[in-house]
């Protein structure tokens, strides 16, 4: 055993504050996978920011080595072979970094420059670390970028990062990390920003990537399922300390730790075709008048050029949807980012309006006749927001930092003028219990809280007005798999008690299987697919559909992500409209396939 990275004993803290990681050790070898396991604020980043020495500024390593054996490549860094990059030098640091030892960060976009180009930014690793000129460096990132698998790698080399989606930009952010061929690349959350599709290909190149180079890698990561799909070794973290460590294979079968086993037991999956939770009790609940209705709904938005020599486009975000919501149910809207889900969500809430021709109907109660959203003026537009509130992805941006958690959630309550101040306030103390919360925690600000607090904070806000109707836009998935679970759990209990309606919006299937009644499955704003959860999971026809279960992680090591299925279902987003033939006047029509199980068939 010769380990490319050994940390031994490695403790962490901020100023004079107790440790955040308290004595750590692990290592990985050369071609080995290790992922570092854990929930957010577990010390996992922290442990392999310190490698680099790019800790932020406040942090300071107490205790322990962190000892780099590279491979020999020429004669003259012989010496350089073996560091403890504790205590490194900056000099030292600087010829490994990018070189010997490489990153790839959650969040590509905030790691690249946005003035610079892709390939400009790709090419500076060589520039930095090699002796080959501008016409070789070119090539060799051409190379890296078809190896990573872009299409036309000509085209990402001069595009600028605000020009690539997201699986693209961290497509390009491992091209970087893997272009000066390091011996050890460290994966900060690699795809925890990505659509499931996405991600299973990302798993893939990385594990194509580490088995042409035999470079050690190092997976952080809260999802179990990616776990065991890439890693050899496995070591648990909670709160700074090791609580598990072993074999991915041992780990996942036989867990020792309480922390691990409820890490597993929480990770979201896609349940068998028999299992006996898809029996969703909302979906006997069907009524003759559904509490919304979206009829023919379409919208386009025209784009800003993104440099000035370059045209304005035309984008069709949502094609002639036409879905229904049964009152008491879960209707899940499922796919990918830029899917047009969320657009939908917002047509539905009233935020925007449809292309012409589209409606919106929502019926109060069961006999009520069905106003038209897109039709209403001012003041019904704000009666109907008293029976339909949205929940939005990201808590802490939809909660004001400046307000008191009392104001946030009081705050609807005096925009329609209902109650007192004192009975304002109450009523904000009986929406926090109702959310797991406790009511001293009112005069707290949002930054006080938990990401899963702050997820509950705003459901207790959208809670306020008694409404009937919930869109939550992509509710879990900032969220660690517990607070995740916790949340679901929660809202299951809230739709039961208080008979809530649920337009769930959400990229992960293996989450609404959980809590959706019916499952509507969109692609390039069409809706490709639309049953009934359990025969939808059961009997998927579309290979869109079929591309996302296969795309999900298990945490089961004998539970491998099918890359060949999830290739052949999603496609290129270049070549989707080719493949389908969706063009201007020969979009195939949604038919019913069988009693309740709805499909846009290939032409």
């Amino acid at each position: 055993m010769n380990p490319t990275l050994t940390v031994s004993d490695l403790t962490i803290a901020f100023g004079n504050r107790p440790p955040v990681v308290d004595l750590v050790s692990f290592s990985v070898d050369r071609g080995e996978t290790l992922a570092l396991v854990g929930e957010s604020g577990s010390g996992k980043t922290l442990c392999c920011r310190s490698v680099l020495q790019i800790l932020p500024p406040t942090a300071k390593i107490l205790s322990g080595d962190i000892t780099f054996k590279g491979t020999e490549r020429s004669r003259s860094d012989e010496n350089a072979l073996i560091l403890n990059l504790a205590e490194a030098t900056e000099k030292e640091l600087l010829k490994v970094r990018g070189n010997r030892i490489a990153m790839v960060f959650q969040e590509p976009m905030r790691s690249m420059s946005p003035l610079h180009t892709i390939g400009n930014q790709v090419s500076e690793v060589l520039h930095l670390h090699s002796e080959c000129d501008a016409v070789e460096a070119k090539s060799i990132v051409l190379d890296e970028f078809d190896e990573v698998g872009f299409s036309d790698p000509e085209r990402i080399y001069n595009a600028y990062p605000f020009e690539l989606s997201g699986g693209m930009l961290q497509r390009a952010g491992i091209a970087m990390a893997t272009v000066a061929k390091p011996d050890l690349l460290i994966a900060d959350e690699p795809t925890t920003a990505l659509d499931m599709t996405t991600q299973a290909l990302v798993l893939g190149l990385l594990k194509k990537m580490q088995k042409k180079s035999a470079m050690a890698l190092i997976l952080v990561t809260h999802d179990l399922g990616v776990v065991a799909n890439l890693a050899d070794k496995v070591v648990v973290m909670n709160r700074g300390r090791v609580v598990e460590s072993g074999t991915a294979t041992r780990v996942l079968r036989d867990p020792v730790h309480g922390y691990t086993r409820m890490l597993i037991d929480s990770a979201a999956h896609m349940p068998d075709t028999d299992d006996s939770s898809l029996d969703k009790t909302g979906a006997d609940s069907e009524s003759d008048a559904p509490i919304m209705e979206l009829i023919d709904v379409s919208k386009t938005f025209k784009s800003r050029a993104s440099v000035p020599w370059r045209k304005p486009e035309i984008i069709k975000a949502v094609n002639h949807v036409d879905i229904s919501l049964k009152r008491g149910s879960t209707l899940a809207v499922v796919g990918e980012s830029g899917s047009g889900k969320s657009t939908l969500g917002r047509i539905a809430m009233g935020s925007i309006a449809p292309d012409s021709g589209g409606r919106v109907l929502f019926r109060a109660t069961e006999t009520s006749k069905g106003v038209d959203v897109t039709d209403m003026d001012g003041e019904q537009l704000s009666a109907f927001r008293r029976n339909a509130q949205m929940v939005f992805q990201d808590p802490r941006s939809s909660l004001s930092p400046r307000m008191q958690i009392v104001d946030a959630i009081c705050e609807p309550l005096e925009i329609h003028q209902l109650g007192t101040k004192s009975e304002r306030i109450d009523k904000a103390g009986q929406l926090l219990e109702r959310v797991g919360l406790d009511n001293s925690m009112m005069r707290r600000y949002p930054h006080a809280f938990s990401g899963g607090q702050r997820q509950r904070l705003s459901i207790a806000r959208a809670l306020a007005l008694e409404p009937k109707l919930l869109i939550l836009d992509e509710p879990t998935s900032a969220l660690d798999v517990s607070v995740q679970s916790q949340i679901l759990d929660l809202l299951e209990q809230l739709r039961d008690d208080l008979q809530l309606s649920y337009m769930f919006i959400s990229h992960d299937l293996a989450v609404v299987a959980r809590i959706a009644d019916e499952i509507a499955v969109m692609r390039r704003g069409f809706i490709v697919e639309r049953a009934p959860t359990d025969l939808l999971l059961a009997e998927p026809k579309h290979p869109y559909t079929r591309a996302l279960i296969a795309a999900h992680p298990e945490p089961d090591i004998n539970k491998k992500i099918d890359l060949n299925a999830v290739a052949q279902g999603a496609g290129e987003p270049d070549s989707w409209e080719d493949a389908f033939k969706f063009q201007r006047n020969e979009i195939p029509p949604l038919q019913q396939y069988a009693p309740g199980h709805w499909l846009r068939a290939r032409m």
